[in-house]
């Protein structure tokens, strides 16, 4: 069987042709040459009237004829010896007998194919390469055009495939383009078997996709019983980031965090969504009434809207929403990466609820009513962080000398504050 499956490659047919062609040439010349001989022998010793090189031409006539006809029968006595030693002679005539030039060329046609199939399977560079070495060994042009057309097909998939595994190497408005590029691609396809092969690796591979969304700011958006501003960035996809921010006493959505963020200076604007529920009443706490749980329900429908990395949830207050964001982790411990309580203390909350955020809080120095009491805020606050460290919580506190109330907030801006809140994750349990 093994013999068999060789003389089914095109390069040992080719040999045994060779073999056979050698077996034909000494089957007919060597006989020739030694009956030529033979008779050039007798006419030298009938010429020379010599008795003894008569006789010796005699004894070699007869040695001359014996391998005149034990090579003539070459073939038949390989037979005999493939016998003797149960060798299956079959598969060795076999061999012989399929390599003709016709067999050659339907078993490199095989071979060709083979590995044309194996480069649609796997639709790998180097794999299309050797197929295509294969397929140029095919002398018959038309064999050899019906498989360089599917070596064409092969390569248009080759690239479709580079290109959904480049969309790693994109963000933002770059992203976006070529992964509506690809996916249009994709769906153009008519072969059902690459094209659910295709959207399985870009499913793989684009852990992001495009929303179709008009981006900046919208106002006076409303959900269930919350108002709320909303930033849209630039070039929206999904598994974004959400950013939560709470205004203090008498502040306005639409100044400043929300402001910076809606004109586009925020760093890296592309990166997350924003949004800044509408003013509550002068004085009232964010913990106040159903508010908290109305917050909740509007982050949960923007996380299920726009397909938010449910890790990245950030959420910052100034003033009495500083409050608002103590009272929203406290309640929520599972919902927040990371948390910017920035000039107000926490009130009615508990450190143990703080360990799987990150917490972040900032106040100025200033005591005294000249200062908002920003002063009394910030031991407060300094004192609680002290407790989620003990607790091994990740929780820092940082005061600015010389701020008083409403002098701290311009830290949300900083490039570096929104960096880091970009890439922490949150920390589960």
């Amino acid at each position: 069987m093994m013999l068999l499956d060789l003389c089914d490659n095109a390069e040992v047919l080719e040999s045994m042709r060779i073999v056979r062609i050698i077996i034909t040439i000494v089957r007919i010349i060597v006989p020739i040459i030694l009956i030529v001989s033979v008779m050039l022998t007798y006419l030298k010793a009938v010429k020379d009237n010599d008795s003894d090189a008569l006789n010796k031409a005699n004894k070699a006539t007869i040695i001359k004829v014996v391998a005149a006809i034990l090579i003539f029968f070459i073939p038949s006595i390989v037979n005999l010896i493939a016998d003797m030693v149960d060798v299956n002679k079959e598969s060795y005539l076999s061999c012989l007998d399929m390599a003709t030039e016709e067999n050659i060329a339907k078993s490199t046609y095989n071979k060709a194919k083979e590995y044309v199939d194996t480069a649609y399977n796997t639709l790998t560079q180097s794999d299309y390469q050797i197929a295509v070495t294969e397929v140029n060994k095919i002398k018959d042009q038309s064999l050899k055009n019906s498989l360089l057309s599917k070596l064409n097909e092969i390569n248009s998939y080759i690239d479709l495939k580079n290109r959904i595994l480049s969309l790693k190497n994109y963000s933002g408005s770059d992203f976006r383009d070529r992964y509506n590029e690809v996916a249009s691609e994709i769906g153009d396809l008519n072969n059902s078997t690459i094209k659910e092969k295709f959207q399985k690796l870009l499913d793989e591979v684009s852990t992001t996709r495009p929303l179709n969304l008009t981006s900046g700011l919208s106002k006076s958006k409303t959900y269930g019983k919350m108002s709320y501003y909303e930033v849209i960035p630039p070039n929206p996809t999904t598994n974004m980031a959400l950013w939560v921010f709470l205004h203090g006493d008498g502040g306005q959505t639409t100044g400043g965090f929300t402001n910076f963020i809606a004109s586009g200076k925020a760093y890296k604007t592309e990166e997350f969504f924003y949004v800044a529920p509408s003013p509550i009443p002068f004085r009232q706490d964010w913990s106040g009434g159903s508010i908290p749980s109305d917050l909740k329900s509007l982050i949960d429908h923007l996380v299920n809207e726009y397909e938010i990395d449910k890790d990245r949830i950030i959420i910052s207050g100034f003033s009495r929403g500083a409050i608002g964001t103590w009272t929203m982790v406290n309640k929520y411990p599972d919902l927040f990466s990371v948390a910017y309580p920035i000039s107000c203390r926490p009130v009615g909350v508990s450190a143990k609820n703080f360990l799987t955020t990150v917490v972040r809080a900032h106040a100025g120095s200033v005591y005294g009513k000249a200062g908002m009491y920003e002063g009394n805020y910030a031991d407060d606050m300094s004192g609680f962080v002290k407790e989620i460290q003990k607790l091994g919580g990740d929780a820092t506190f940082t005061l600015y000398p010389g701020k008083k109330h409403g002098e701290v907030n311009y830290v949300l801006e900083l490039p570096e504050t929104i960096e880091f809140a970009l890439k922490t994750t949150k920390k589960r349990k």
